[in-house]
């Protein structure tokens, strides 16, 4: 997730999340703008020859469009990055066990109430036994903030990665300068956790090539 400080809103949040799937969670509050698109340059390592492991994403709620397009180049994006170690597959609703739900959630403003508290944006919780879980967006807090990068940083919690205390993609806090891409501390962070050798992940870097 991707979280600033503490507010009363998140707070609520955090408990109806527990209520819910029983589980802990993550919250993501940021502030600040989006900068316009940067080019996303990527490396390309020779990946794994063996059967990926699957993690099943289910999309649902009232996403746009245009936001559901940012929430699937945000999972392509990701599988590049793990390069056949793991991949995300996007299937039905309910169609599958330990599925994980990445849902459009309202009940905000675009832009945070607050210069320093921030306000959450989006939130990943895991459900018993790491069955799968949910990652709710807050759409309409969102506001000119990019949706995609807000979605890579919320796949890192459903990967299993908690915050980075350096200010990379997995940030506790949203800044539009470090959400751009999965950059190679993170990768670094996944193959440690998922014992997976670091140089046959992908990472964006500068002078790499778009995936």
């Amino acid at each position: 997730m991707l979280s600033a400080r503490r507010v009363v809103s998140s707070v609520l949040v955090a408990i109806l999340i527990t209520l819910l799937l029983a589980a802990a969670g993550s919250v993501a509050v940021a502030q600040g703008t989006a900068q316009p698109n940067e080019p996303r340059r990527y490396t390309h390592h020779p990946g794994s020859a063996g059967t990926p492991r699957i993690i099943a994403m289910a999309v649902e709620g009232q996403f746009t469009a245009a936001e559901q397009a940012s929430v699937l180049r945000a999972i392509e994006e990701w599988n590049h990055a793990l390069n056949g170690f793991i991949r995300l597959d996007v299937v039905a609703p309910g169609s599958v066990r330990g599925i994980w739900s990445i849902r459009a959630e309202k009940g905000g403003t675009p832009q945070a109430p607050n210069p320093v508290a921030g306000q959450p944006l989006s939130s990943t919780t895991a459900s018993f036994w790491s069955s799968g879980g949910e990652t709710l967006v807050y759409v309409d807090r969102i506001g000119t903030r990019d949706l995609r990068g807000i979605v890579l940083h919320e796949l890192g919690h459903v990967l299993g990665l908690d915050h980075d205390p350096q200010g990379n993609l997995m940030s506790a806090r949203y800044q539009p300068s470090t959400e751009q891409c999965i950059d190679k501390p993170t990768a670094l962070m996944i193959a440690a956790r998922h014992n997976l050798p670091a140089a046959a992940l992908n990472w964006c870097e500068v002078g790499g090539s778009n995936p």
